[in-house]
């Protein structure tokens, strides 16, 4: 791995492992603790064996803990290292605020005490042979690192409406008008499941959004929410100099992985590219199958340039769980700093 590339890995999360386990320190963020009410204790038990094994290090059972999906990160060669910078950031007592479970997926709502502020994570399960297995898990930390974003009407004339059927999309308040830090701005109008929203593109040090290199830039829309700061949202990379289809399959890459993804190589179906939906409290949902992206506008790296593209009839899959997105257009405006 070169040493552009341990940056972006460092930059974007705080610490991925296993199952995606990551900090985002933020002032404010209220996260979701609580939301959850029905027990199960079988769950919260395999969640402190999978803990108890975590703390202690014991990359062997581990790999019988976690989701079968999830085994290989064990077994990567940046795991070890890893696990080591995890178990350090990690939470030493938790307590359990609340259980959901439908079928064979659940989730956890938790908590820990720390020095200098307090934690809050969901953790998700899955059931596999009739037990329960540790899918991913993700904590955030509220320490006063950053200050609240300020929101602004001004300028209303600068923000970028994408064109719907009855006319323009209704701006946001979050970032209305105003452009992001990283230069750039732009948002996604989604359709998931019939009901239509509008997420803002992300820019700036702690996003997705990299466009360095534009035959491998990484693009984040996100939807407004005080609330927490995980909110849901898209992800995709893919070569953005190049119109057209872009496939991305249905593989659920970890970290690890998604760097040795061949980006806009040729395929019968179009240009190799990645996508995929974030739920609220950070559970990721790739493509079933597969998705096409369609870039309409390519990437030109001018601060006046038009960036844009759309997607239609993605399914999208996680624990069980299906949504349809029929429909994204997004566009971004200008030159992310990153």
């Amino acid at each position: 791995m070169n040493k552009s590339a341990k940056v972006k890995t460092i930059t974007k999360v705080a610490v991925i492992f296993a199952f995606s386990f990551f900090l985002i320190f933020a002032e404010g963020c209220d996260f979701i603790s609580g939301m959850f009410s029905k027990k199960d204790e079988n769950v919260e038990k395999a969640y402190m064996e999978y803990r108890n094994a975590m703390k202690s290090g014991d990359v062997e059972t581990l790999k019988k803990l976690v989701a079968k999906d999830k085994v290989h990160e064990l077994e990567s060669e940046q795991a070890s290292s890893m696990l080591d910078i995890a178990r350090a950031l990690y939470p030493p007592d938790v307590t359990v605020t609340g259980t959901s479970v439908e079928g064979n997926a659940a989730t956890l709502t938790v908590s820990s005490a720390v020095e200098g502020g307090s934690m809050q994570g969901i953790v998700h399960l899955l059931k596999e042979d009739g037990e329960w297995k540790v899918y991913e898990e993700k904590w955030e930390m509220k320490m006063g690192m950053f200050s609240p974003q300020v929101q602004t009407s001004e300028k209303k004339e600068d923000t970028l409406p994408l064109s719907q059927e009855g006319g323009l999309s209704q701006p946001q308040p979050y970032n209305q008008g105003k452009e992001s830090s990283g230069g750039a701005t732009g948002e996604a109008v989604i359709v998931k499941d019939g009901v239509q929203e509008t997420y803002i593109l992300q820019t700036g040090f702690i996003s997705e959004t990299r466009f360095n290199n534009p035959k491998r830039a990484e693009i984040q829309f996100q939807m407004q929410a005080e609330e927490f700061g995980n909110a849901r949202r898209i992800e995709i990379t893919l070569d953005a100099t190049k119109t057209g289809k872009h496939y991305a399959d249905g593989k659920n890459y970890s970290v690890f992985d998604e760097d040795k993804v061949d980006i806009g190589s040729t395929t019968a179906n179009g240009f190799t590219a990645i996508f995929k939906f974030i739920a609220d409290g950070g559970q990721i949902f790739p493509p079933k199958d597969f998705c096409i992206i369609n870039i309409t506008s390519p990437y030109s790296g001018d601060t006046e340039g038009i960036f844009s593209g759309e997607i239609s009839d993605c399914i999208i899959h996680s624990a069980g769980i299906d949504y349809n997105i029929s429909s994204v257009k997004f566009k971004m405006k200008g030159v992310p700093s990153h």
